[in-house]
Parts: structure tokens; C-alpha cells; sequence
């Protein structure tokens, strides 16, 4: 198994590469002072404590990770992860896109539907795909590595993760029709200054029962939700090189100094650090 060279900063380190643009990977060495408030990713998540243990908190349950563990976190599952007791731990996660994912899923013949098939462990002490997941890391942040090994390291390692992980039966994703059809609508208007009027005459509820039901169903109210896709939406931004001042204008924030505080409190780096 690879080794991660021990950091003694609290930088969190991004990877990403124009020529893999479905995946992105962040290492960090010291994270006892990051405490991750409610949020959600767009992309399948699956990261290894390299160090130290976390508090992670996800679907009603708290769960104490440490190192040797992996955590799994599927699209649009909402989590917190907060340090324990001031005490050093270190992470590197990958981040995949949904879509590229549920197409390697189809075509390993283990889904009907080419879409994202959700997995039921958020933490898992399985050591091949925690090595694994290293061994990945590495390589990605190789200069050396050509891309052609990049590409069939990814496609390996996650062919490895839908072996190993149970999927969840088809039926325990159906969603409330209308209140997916609200959650689409955020996501698609996130960048306007939405209220609860307009999302719940598209989706054809009243206001009252859409607050309650979509915090229910996401786990987070509908305007939590949309900051929290405003984020999503500033990060698309900042990898396309867009200043940090245009992507908070862009993604509808107030100002860049609002952005700035959202942004690090629920991804516990500034937005300058992600873009470098």
C-alpha cells in the first residue's frame, strides 16, 4: 500500500484534472480544528481517515470513525462531521460524479436503470477498498503518471467499491413525486432569490407542507438546501477559473464576504484553498 506523506499544515490539498473532469480528490493532514456544518454533495463521496477519528453524523445516526475506516456517502445525503475533542485526524476523499458512476454501475451488470444506485454503508472497515482508495489517491496526484493509468486505476478501484459495497433495493429511493419535482426546482433557480411561494406553486403544494415534508424527506429546510446548492454551483464556478468575487455574484450570494463565510463553514476550506 501506498504511504501519504505526513503534513503538518491544516491546508486542505485539492486534486482535480481537466482530462478526468468526473472525479476530484482533498487530503488533509491536520483537521482537528474543521468541523463540517449540515450539507450535501452533488457527487458520490467516499473518503479514508488516515488518522486520528471523527465524529460523522448522517441518516439519524452518529457514527465514531477512525483511522482505517472509509466513509461512504451517497449524492444528496445530508452529514455533518465534527473533530473529537479537539484531537488530530486526517482524511482523503474522493469525489465522484453520480452519472459517471451509475454508468460503470450499468455496465457492470449489477443495476436495470442507468441511474445511481445508492449504497447503504456510510462507514465500512473493509481494508482492500480502504488501501485500495490510497493507492488511488496516489496516483492521481502523480505528475508522473500517464493518463491512460490514471483512467483504468479510477474505473478498477470503483468496480471494486460496487463489489464490495451493498446497494440499497430500488424501492427505499422513491421519493415524494412533488417534492422532488421542489428539490429540482432549487437546484435548477438556485442563483435567484427564490421563496417558498415559488417553490411550492411549482411543485404544487402548499407552503406550509412543503417546509415540513421536504425537511422530512432532505433533512435540511428548503433554504438550507439552496445555499447549500449555491455552493455547489459557486465550486462549478471556481473550477471553471472564475474569480472568487464573480462566483459568489454568479451563484447568488450577497457578497464575497457571505460566500466566504458559507463556503467555509460547510466545507471547512476557503474557496480560495479549493481553487488552488
Amino acid at each position: 500500500m501506498a504511504q501519504l506523506k505526513t503534513l503538518t499544515d491544516t491546508v486542505p490539498r485539492f486534486w482535480r484534472d481537466d482530462r478526468l473532469p468526473f472525479i476530484e480528490a482533498r487530503y488533509l493532514a491536520e483537521g482537528r480544528s474543521d468541523s463540517y456544518d449540515k450539507h450535501a454533495h452533488q457527487t458520490f463521496c467516499i473518503g479514508a481517515i488516515t488518522a486520528g477519528a471523527s465524529n460523522f453524523f448522517m441518516a439519524g445516526m452518529q457514527h465514531h470513525v477512525h483511522a482505517g475506516e472509509l466513509v461512504i456517502i451517497n449524492p444528496g445525503q445530508v452529514h455533518i462531521c465534527k473533530p473529537v475533542d479537539d484531537l488530530p485526524w486526517a482524511f482523503c476523499m474522493l469525489y465522484v460524479d453520480a452519472n459517471w458512476l451509475a454508468a460503470l454501475q450499468t455496465e457492470l451488470g449489477q443495476v436495470r436503470k442507468p441511474e445511481f444506485q445508492a449504497y447503504t454503508s456510510a462507514v465500512s472497515g473493509n481494508i482492500f477498498l480502504y488501501e485500495g482508495l490510497l493507492d488511488l489517491y496516489q496516483t492521481l496526484i502523480d505528475p508522473e503518471a500517464e493518463l491512460i493509468s490514471k483512467q483504468g486505476n479510477v474505473i478498477q478501484y470503483f468496480s471494486e467499491v460496487h463489489k464490495h459495497l451493498q446497494s440499497a433495493p430500488a424501492e427505499l429511493h422513491l421519493e415524494n413525486a412533488r417534492l422532488k419535482l421542489a428539490a429540482d426546482f432549487i437546484h435548477e433557480h438556485c442563483t435567484q432569490d427564490l421563496s417558498l411561494d415559488d417553490i411550492s406553486a411549482h411543485a404544487g403544494l402548499s407552503t406550509s407542507y412543503l417546509f415540513r415534508a421536504f425537511r422530512k424527506q432532505y433533512g435540511m429546510t428548503p433554504h438550507a438546501y439552496l445555499i447549500n446548492r449555491r455552493v455547489q454551483y459557486a465550486q462549478e464556478k471556481l473550477r471553471q477559473g472564475a474569480t472568487i468575487a464573480d462566483a459568489a455574484l454568479e451563484a447568488g450570494f450577497a457578497d464575497q464576504a457571505h460566500f466566504q463565510r458559507v463556503f467555509k463553514r460547510l466545507l471547512a476550506a476557503t474557496p480560495g484553498q479549493y481553487q488552488a
